[in-house]
């Protein structure tokens, strides 16, 4: 049955109300007005929801009943719409005509009644006034007998003030008025309610459809109103309407379930459905009533945190590092995964349950006391470097992440510790190569230093403290204008800050003037800036050769830059041979590569100084590895990412060593390139095709075939013919196709051979 649309007072106050057993019940009220034949307000209709969905919906409960005491009234009540057609009756209404319930439905009112136009007109009156009172009309039995009766009737508009139904109600005219402020107030229970609530007779036809059903599932009720209830039905629901029909008739009264329904739109829902019989006069069965409420939010949340559970525990058990979660107040282990037994080689039955003081897990108590103060403080912290105790006794470092979280009402801390053990070896090797490195450049005969932007001096070798006559420890923190004169220092941070400005190393000639002498020195400088990993300028490095005697002497000019170019070289040379002596499984790697390169290139029309360059840089190619701590470099099993890291930097370290000595050819820019690949996947800079030199493609192919014909720590020597097969293969692609045929015809026609 349609049930009209009222005009609400407030919707969805939530009250406090005590139920029959004292218990409080907290729900949300919709309260409406009850009008009186006058239309003057004399009640208020208020139906209760119960917000627990297990205990069922209180309006549900409120709609049930009314249609049960409109189906038991002795009076008839009729529902019709804005074309005059029935659109739902009671069973007083079928006894009174005679009239089946489902031939009224759908024919015109005024059928019913011995004067059709009579009806017809008061049925005008009440759309245009909105309200009929005590108006005498005669009910005409299908068998012809004739009823004198007084019929109340009222216009029931939506929100918006559309049109819905005329509800009329036929009573003597003693019983009329009472009738019709009951039929109201439980129209307007049902129309007030948020709930979807409907009815299907035994059948499965919908028979009663209300306004939030109409939201709910997207019909309106003239389209929902004698279609079959299955239109709802899921496709893998079938089954679930004659089980529930079996319950109601078997007399289970208000049960409830969670379930999917269809709406019109296709798309599915997720409701909570309470079912109840509803009752003839006679107490027999004649349909079921529905109340649907929607819990889509609350299944989407559930389903949110359950899958958001499940990717904590896959991430959780999943994570390289050791994960635990243990009780703030005294370490007790409720849980570990996998990286925790496995860095520390506790099994978790041995964990579980146990304190980490039981275990002995903090290497330093104090470690725990700090982190849990700062927990209780701010409820996380992060990178606590800290060492863990293994169940062997051995030490593991590692930076340890925690956040306290509440399990169960009580607070715990879940940690996270990432063993850093093998960087900090990687440290400590890398500040030992500093060191040999330190020791490397004190020993060169030119003067180094290094200033930051300021002009300030940051280090300086031992060449330099002689050539100033001041320890390092006078010369740190110093600038120009504590050695020179004003003009002189003038002219050095003009020049400092041209080569960090410049791209590449800038050469100067600078005239110092001591001071307390007036001796002159003249200084050859080469000044390169010193970028940071995000590509700003943080400092010049300066390399400084006295070259005084030349300029007093313009005769041994040539003799001294030839001098010069040699030291330079054999300097540099020198740098090659120590990285070789650091890494004995590629003792004369370099030297091979030299020579296999400039047989390439001569093959190809390279002479005179390009060449030269091209030999000298195959010579040194590999000259930034003195910056790789050793034990990487002669590792015998497979490098770490991290370990690989290192490696890959030392085409850039190479760079820098070279890049402030001028010798002709770009050799610094050929060693850099070295592992650039055509098709951009080398390094450092991923360069392709034209941008990379000819002479480090040359380089390129000359480096891959010596390696894999020789022997590594970590595999045995590969031979010529897979090596020539591994450049081939990339021709093209990685490799200069023209490099490769010419060192393929080198080798396998021509015969060349490393020498010993």
């Amino acid at each position: 049955m349609n049930m009209p649309l009222g005009w609400l007072w407030h919707n969805d106050h939530v009250a406090q109300r005590l139920r029959k057993d004292g218990a409080p019940l907290l729900a949300p009220l919709n309260v409406s007005p009850v009008r009186d034949s006058r239309g003057t307000v004399t009640g208020a209709a208020t139906m209760a929801r119960d917000t627990v969905e297990d205990r069922g919906d209180a309006a549900g409960e409120a709609a049930r009943y009314a249609r049960s005491l409109i189906e038991m009234s002795v009076n008839p009540l009729v529902s019709i719409n804005r074309q005059g057609e029935i659109t739902d009756v009671n069973a007083a209404t079928e006894e009174v005509t005679g009239i089946p319930r489902d031939q009224l439905i759908g024919s015109d009112f005024a059928d019913c009644f011995a004067e059709p136009e009579k009806a017809r007109a008061a049925y005008q009156r009440v759309l245009e006034e909105g309200l009929l009172s005590d108006h005498p009309l005669v009910l005409r039995h299908l068998s012809g007998a004739l009823t004198d009766v007084e019929y109340n009737a009222t216009v029931y508009r939506d929100g918006s003030g559309e049109l819905q139904a005329v509800f009329a109600a036929a009573r003597d005219p003693a019983e009329a008025q009472e009738a019709r402020r009951q039929v109201v107030r439980l129209a307007l229970i049902a129309a007030s309610s948020h709930d979807a609530i409907y009815s299907r007779d035994l059948e499965g036809t919908i028979t009663s459809w209300n306004p939030a059903a109409e939201a709910l599932y997207g019909y309106a009720a003239e389209e929902a109103i004698g279609l079959n209830g299955a239109i709802l039905m899921p496709p893998d629901h079938e089954g679930e309407t004659k089980a529930l029909i079996k319950r109601v008739l078997r007399g289970d009264r208000g049960f409830g379930f969670e379930t999917q329904r269809l709406c019109k739109d296709g798309t599915l829902l997720d409701v909570a459905l309470a079912l109840s019989p509803v009752r003839d006069a006679a107490g027999d069965i004649t349909a079921i009533s529905i109340i649907a409420h929607d819990i889509s939010e609350r299944v989407r949340t559930e389903r949110e945190l359950r899958e958001s559970g499940e990717k904590f525990s896959a991430a959780f058990h999943a994570s390289p590092d050791l994960m635990a979660i243990t009780k703030l107040s005294d370490g007790t282990l409720l849980e570990v995964n996998e990286g925790f037994t496995h860095l520390l080689g506790y099994a978790r039955a041995e964990a579980i349950g146990k304190t980490t003081s039981e275990l002995a897990i903090w290497a330093d108590l104090g470690d725990r006391a700090a982190l849990v103060a700062s927990l209780r403080e701010s409820g996380h912290i992060g990178e606590l470097e800290t060492t863990f105790r293994r169940k062997d006794g051995t030490l593991i470092t590692g930076i340890d992440s925690a956040r306290a979280i509440e399990l169960q009402g009580e607070t715990c801390i879940l940690s996270i510790f990432h063993d850093i053990s093998e960087r900090k070896q990687a440290e400590d090797a890398l500040r030992r190569s500093e060191a040999h490195l330190r020791t490397l450049i004190d020993t060169i005969p030119d003067l180094v230093w290094l200033k930051d932007p300021e002009g300030v001096y940051l280090s300086c070798n031992r060449r330099f403290e002689s050539f100033f006559g001041a320890a390092v420890k006078d010369i740190i923190g110093k600038t120009d204008y504590d050695f020179t004169d004003a003009d002189q220092a003038d002219a050095f941070r003009q020049h400092d800050a041209a080569a960090m400005a410049a791209a590449a190393p800038t050469t100067n000639e600078e005239e110092i003037v001591f001071a307390e002498d007036g001796h002159r020195e003249v200084l050859e400088t080469i000044k390169t800036p010193v970028h940071a990993s995000d590509g700003r300028v943080i400092g010049v490095l300066g390399v400084g050769r006295d070259i005084t005697e030349r300029k007093r002497a313009e005769e041994g000019v040539r003799f001294q830059a030839e001098q010069l170019r040699r030291t330079v070289e054999g300097a540099v040379l020198a740098m090659s041979r120590m990285v070789e002596s650091r890494d004995p499984y590629t003792a004369g790697h370099e030297r091979r590569v030299g020579e296999l390169a400039t047989a390439i290139g001569t093959e190809m029309g390279m002479a005179g100084a390009d060449l030269d360059g091209l030999r000298l840089a195959g010579t040194v190619h590999d000259i930034g590895k003195i910056a790789v701590p050793a034990e990487i470099l002669s590792k015998p099993g497979r490098l770490s990412e991290f370990e690989f890291s290192i490696i890959k930097a030392h085409p850039a370290t190479g760079f820098d060593i070279l890049a402030g000595v001028d010798f002709g050819p770009p050799v610094a820019e050929m060693v850099l390139q070295h592992h650039e690949r055509l098709d951009g996947s080398g390094y450092p800079r991923q360069l392709e095709g034209a941008d990379i030199l000819p002479e480090a493609r040359i380089l390129a192919v000359a480096d891959v075939v010596e390696a894999m014909s020789s022997h590594r720590p970590y595999r045995a020597a590969l031979g010529m013919e897979a090596a020539l097969g591994e450049v081939r293969a990339h021709a093209g692609i990685k490799f200069d196709a023209q490099v490769v045929a010419v060192c393929a015809r080198l080798i396998e026609e021509q015969g060349f051979q490393f020498t010993p």
